[in-house]
This record gives structure tokens, C-alpha cells and sequence, in this order.
């Protein structure tokens, strides 16, 4: 993934499809490997927006504070917290973010009252720009969350499958180009 060094420290895409219950991130901070996590909810209790959610919160949830920290001291303009681009394919769900975080009338963020806390916590670490995405590596990354996640009607005999998560978590080395 691409993004202005100048401006962003680091960027996340971050993807779902509703109809699998699948959610995907993809991690890049300066100087650091890329991260890409997933996992599958069960479709019929997760709206879009809560299996993004999810997705990101996850993602910000891998920045230790030490890392946020790292970034800062290695900026000289002033910042006081890391700035990250977020990239989603969904159209309504980063306008609904974003009227979240400035608590601004908006679009509704139609995520399950359980992820409100952990969401409003990390993003509360970071400052947030946000971008549609339309490119293939989104689509890319939700593929590869789908072939290496396990249905929870593969488990459903160990365990009941509320929200039955299962995840994958890889982490790449930056190839220069």
C-alpha cells in the first residue's frame, strides 16, 4: 500500500463481506512490516459496519503504545499522536466514523454496542484520515481472509456460535521496490 510519508505514519485498509460474516484488516506503519489480520464472525448477527469495525479496531489494537510512541519521536512537527489513513470499501461506513469521532450529526455507525468502547478507545490514540478505497487489494485481502479462516459451522460442535470469531494473523516483511 501506498501513502504520503509526509503526511500519514501509517495507513490501514480494512474490509468485510457481510454475507460470509468476514473481516479483514491491512496494517503498513513507517519502518515497520506489513500486518494483515482476519477473521469470520457468524453473518446473521454482524451488520457491515460492526464486522469493519471490528477490522479496525483490531488493526489499532496491533500499534503497542511504544510503537505510537516510536512514531512521534521520530517526527519533528509537533504532533502529539501518530496520524493514520484508513481505508475502507465501504462507502457509509467511514462518513459515519468520522461524524462519530467529531461527535457531529452524520450518518448512523450501525455497530454492535459492544464495540463502541474498544473503538472509541483506540481511535482516541490516533488522529484518523479517512479515504474510500476502490482498489482490487481490498477485495484481495477479504479472498485471503476467506481461505484461511474456518467457518463457525466447521466448530459449531465444540463450542455455540453466537459470535463464534476465529482469526489469522500474518505479518510480511516490506519489499522495496
Amino acid at each position: 500500500m501506498r501513502f504520503d510519508h509526509a503526511k500519514f505514519d501509517g495507513v490501514v485498509l480494512v474490509g468485510a463481506r457481510r454475507a460470509k460474516g468476514l473481516w479483514a484488516n491491512q496494517l503498513q506503519l513507517l519502518r515497520s512490516p506489513v500486518v494483515r489480520n482476519g477473521g469470520r464472525l457468524n453473518s446473521s448477527e454482524a451488520t457491515n459496519h460492526s464486522l469493519l469495525s471490528m477490522a479496525l479496531v483490531s488493526a489499532l489494537r496491533n500499534i503497542s503504545s511504544k510503537m505510537a510512541a516510536d512514531l512521534i519521536s521520530r517526527r519533528h512537527d509537533g504532533r502529539k499522536k501518530p496520524v493514520l489513513l484508513i481505508k475502507s470499501t465501504d462507502t457509509t461506513f467511514l462518513p459515519a466514523l468520522e461524524a462519530l469521532i467529531r461527535r457531529q450529526q452524520g450518518p448512523q455507525l450501525r455497530a454492535i454496542r459492544s464495540l463502541h468502547r474498544p473503538l472509541a478507545h483506540q481511535v482516541s490514540r490516533f488522529l484518523l484520515v479517512c479515504e474510500t478505497e476502490h482498489n482490487p487489494a481490498a477485495l484481495a485481502l477479504i479472498e485471503w481472509t476467506e481461505h484461511n479462516t474456518l467457518r463457525p459451522s466447521d466448530i459449531s460442535d465444540v463450542a455455540p456460535v453466537v459470535l463464534l470469531p476465529t482469526a489469522v494473523n500474518v505479518r510480511e516483511r516490506l519489499q522495496r521496490a
